[in-house]
């Protein structure tokens, strides 16, 4: 008899099925992956988003904090404010700017007791910081007027001009624009 003779190999049944598993790990992979990263771009996204809904919430607070004192007043244009604000046990002057170049909005701060003092006036103790990080950032000052017998919004405010009855924030963050106003207490 002769001996059988042994093939060595995979058949083509073997093959397909070996494809077939291949194919199947390989989309779920790749669904995992796609996944992935469609939440860490959400999760991304909605940190900026976030970060400026904190921004808006503690400008919010120090407008709706602040004092009525003439001699530091309330100062705004299209992209700074500034007013008077009782911080812990001392008065200072609150600033928020917006720098477009930096697409950053600072706050600063200069206490009371060094924007009184003659001497200190040259050299004024200021502490400034990075607050948050929109593409675009505009203020409007609402106003009474007495004679027409109604609000109007303004996109400067004077010290002369006394205290703005609210301010809108605007801000841009990619395709998202954001908008709050904030009503002023003192006013």
């Amino acid at each position: 008899m002769k001996p059988l003779k042994i093939k060595k190999g995979f058949t083509l049944v073997e093959m397909m099925m070996v494809a077939c598993i291949f194919s199947i790990i390989a989309a779920a992979i790749g669904a995992s992956l796609a996944s992935g990263l469609s939440l860490w771009g959400r999760f991304k996204g909605g940190d900026a988003k976030m970060e400026a809904l904190i921004g808006f919430e503690k400008i919010a607070k120090d407008l709706r904090q602040s004092l009525n004192l003439p001699d530091i007043g309330f100062e705004g244009g299209p992209s700074e404010v500034s007013f008077p604000l009782l911080e812990g046990n001392m008065i200072a002057k609150i600033t928020y700017r917006f720098d477009p170049e930096k697409k950053t909005v600072f706050r600063e701060r200069v206490y009371l007791k060094d924007i009184m003092s003659p001497e200190a006036k040259e050299e004024l103790e200021r502490t400034e910081k990075e607050f948050f990080y929109p593409e675009e950032f505009s203020l409007e000052y609402l106003s009474y007027v007495l004679v027409a017998k109604s609000y109007t919004w303004q996109k400067k405010w004077t010290k002369a001009e006394g205290i703005f009855s609210a301010v809108r924030i605007k801000a841009k963050f990619g395709n998202e624009e954001l908008e709050k106003t904030v009503l002023i207490p003192v006013s």
